[in-house]
């Protein structure tokens, strides 16, 4: 009688560079019989007596009783990344439980995922990776803070795995000698920004119903009679007037014939458009620039979620579903709503994902933003991402806590150049960093009332120079000053604890436009 191997129980997650001893089980019919074989990616066999890897061929060959054999395997420390294949055999007499296939998002088999097996043998495998780094760092989403002088942090956490809390400080300075910081709040962890950065096609993809020529943007005089042609002359530069290529153009003979006509060229005052149009000498012709809400990406399609933050260049925008809904009999008790169109925020839009070890490393498709873009958003690499842990988990895929985030600003000193005998005018040697409204001590600082803060004399100035302060003092040449409440350096520290590591080395932005000011 043909005995059965149920199940093969052995967790398959991927390895840490340090190794680990993994315990198994072989469930099935007593006297089921079954040859274990494991293989590095270096072709060499796993030894169940040694626990080691070897040259020459060894397996495990034994015979299932009550219902179960258990044992383990010591999978080594290593210098790189490894593989290891495994390969369960039945034996003559036995068989595999039926075969139930999975399969990922590019149809290929997932061997794992799938059990059972209608051959003789069943194959699995684990992947042994090198521990992966985050990055922790100082970044202005919007670019207007500046930040030339950068230091970031790194924890280092074994892929796929937990790291226990581990501190961490960064900073960044400012490199422009009358620049400085001030702080405006504390940081949270909801400061933190992750991104990923796709690069938009060649082409927006019009949704169907939608307006992609939606204002008049433009116009023109046209400067001598069009007759049946595609080159048209206007009485001043056309890109001047703010026309631009794929611009629609209206008001000319013919029109209702050819209902969309773009603009495909620009030399100076002549224009070319897409069709031979009619048009007299004098007559003002309109332009509408296309927008579009869909466009095409290279990659990250399936990292990117609605309510996701765009960003290209200095426009932000963020990651919408599309909903175009007409409403009938509105405000009567027969209202209703019409659903016209509708398109998820993102969608492969027929391409097919790539992966690698069963991650998806790369799906290109298409993305719905909150806004109609121009044409120029073709081609442009953006970022893509969102704040806080949850922007971390869902674009990269770790999941971390992050506490006891806190800015500090490095005291700035200098000194006084000349003594000061009953005066709010003080000399001091450098006025880089300080700021108008910043507080005043040191030596000799008459702090009775409080300590006096700087009225003039400060704020976007460096080197030498007299400040003027908010209360008359009386200091020697040479002593130093320290001035709280702005700065050219900025330090964040904190403590995060890895919950879970993604599967790569990535890189989290603390985005200091939140909560640091410069002037």
């Amino acid at each position: 009688m043909t005995k059965t191997i149920t199940n093969f129980g052995l967790d398959l997650s991927s390895i840490s560079a340090s190794g680990e001893v993994r315990d198994f089980v072989i469930a099935g019919d007593t006297g089921a019989g079954f040859i274990l074989e494991i293989k590095n990616e270096d072709n060499y066999y796993y030894n169940f007596v040694t626990n080691k890897f070897q040259a020459a061929q060894s397996d495990l060959e034994q015979s299932i009783t009550g219902g179960g054999y258990s044992g383990s395997i010591k999978f080594p420390r290593v210098g790189d990344a490894d593989e290891y294949n495994i390969s369960l055999y039945a034996k003559p007499g036995t068989k595999h439980v039926t075969y139930n296939e999975a399969r990922f998002a590019d149809n290929s088999i997932d061997i794992n995922s799938s059990t059972g097996s209608n051959s003789l043998m069943m194959k699995k495998v684990i992947y042994q990776y090198l521990d992966v780094t985050l990055t922790i760092t100082p970044f202005s989403l919007s670019g207007n803070v500046e930040c030339g002088s950068v230091s970031s942090d790194t924890v280092i956490i074994p892929r796929g795995k937990s790291k226990a809390k581990t501190n961490f400080s960064i900073s960044c300075a400012v490199t422009t000698a009358t620049k400085a910081y001030k702080l405006i709040k504390q940081p949270t962890q909801n400061d933190l920004f992750s991104y990923v950065s796709p690069v938009v096609g060649s082409a927006p993809v019009n949704i169907p119903g939608e307006d992609i020529y939606p204002a008049h943007t433009a116009s023109g005089v046209i400067d001598s009679n069009v007759s049946s042609s595609t080159s048209v002359a206007l009485t001043e530069d056309a890109a001047g007037a703010g026309v631009l290529v794929g611009d629609r153009i209206t008001g000319f003979a013919l029109e209702a014939d050819n209902p969309i006509i773009t603009v495909s060229s620009i030399s100076g005052e002549d224009i070319v458009v897409s069709s031979a149009i009619s048009v007299s000498s004098g007559v003002t012709v309109k332009f509408f620039k296309r927008k579009n809400y869909r466009w095409p990406v290279n990659n990250f399609v399936h990292l990117i979620k609605p309510g996701m933050f765009v960003q290209d260049g200095s426009n932000i925008t963020s990651i919408s579903d599309y909903l175009d809904v007409t409403t009938l009999n509105a405000g009567t008790v027969n209202e209703q709503k019409v659903v016209n169109e509708a398109v998820g925020a993102s969608e492969p839009g027929g391409n097919i994902p790539v992966i690698s070890e069963g991650i998806i490393t790369t799906l290109a498709g298409n993305i719905i933003l909150d806004s109609q873009q121009l044409l120029s958003f073709a081609g442009n690499t953006l970022k893509v991402g969102n704040y806080g842990p949850e922007g971390l988990l869902s674009v990269h895929g770790y999941n971390t806590e992050f506490t006891d985030v806190k800015a500090t600003l490095t005291t700035i000193t200098t000194t006084t150049t000349a003594a000061v005998n009953k005066s709010a005018n003080v000399a001091i040697a450098d006025r880089g960093g300080i700021l108008n409204g910043s507080v005043v001590s040191g030596i000799g600082i008459d702090a009775s009332a409080a300590n006096p803060t700087i009225s003039s004399g400060a704020s976007s100035l460096d080197g030498a120079g007299t400040i003027v302060l908010s209360a008359v003092q009386t200091l020697e040449k040479n002593r130093t000053l320290t001035f709280a409440g702005s700065s050219t350096t900025v330090t964040v520290t904190g403590n995060v604890k890895v919950n879970k590591s993604g599967t790569a080395s990535q890189t989290v932005n603390i985005d200091i436009d939140r909560f640091i000011s410069i002037t």
